[in-house]
């Protein structure tokens, strides 16, 4: 469970979040938190959240997001927010750290979601990965989902 100040690490995108305000302390409604993003991190897969709108204020550096196929990168102080059921991704395609407010409404899960992300991030063996991943994706699928496109 996360608790207010908690900080988790994801190695694989090169970010770290630190809960301000967890689901559970605010019955449900929102999860805020501080999302720093470390330079060179790749592209996430886009994917969508489809009972949740997220805000994000950017505190510092630059982040890049792709929202159904706009990409438009957004700097200190500016503001975006992300409708459910849309298609989106995030990165920092700078040479310097990116900061930013992200507040997630309602908050569902999504804190465990991203506790057990970071976690997943440690694991060395693909195949253990791969499929700790698929049951995430299962778990986690009213916080989210991943887009899949047709060949």
């Amino acid at each position: 469970m996360a608790n207010k100040g908690q900080q988790v690490t994801n190695i694989s995108n090169k970010q770290i979040i630190e809960f301000i305000t967890t689901a559970e302390s605010s019955n449900g409604m929102l999860l805020e938190m501080i999302s720093t993003w470390q330079p060179g991190a790749g592209k996430p897969p886009l994917h969508y959240h489809p009972f949740q709108k997220e805000y994000f204020t950017v505190l510092e550096g630059e982040l890049t997001v792709n929202i159904s196929g706009n990409i438009q990168t957004y700097k200190a102080n500016e503001s975006f927010e992300i409708e459910k059921g849309i298609a989106h991704g995030m990165w920092n395609a700078s040479g310097n750290c990116t900061k930013a407010v992200w507040k997630v409404i309602p908050g569902l899960q999504t804190e465990y979601l991203l506790e057990k992300g970071a976690q997943l991030s440690q694991y060395k063996n693909p195949l253990i990965k791969i499929i700790k991943t698929i049951l995430l994706l299962i778990r986690y699928r009213k916080e989210f989902r991943i887009v899949i496109r047709k060949l």
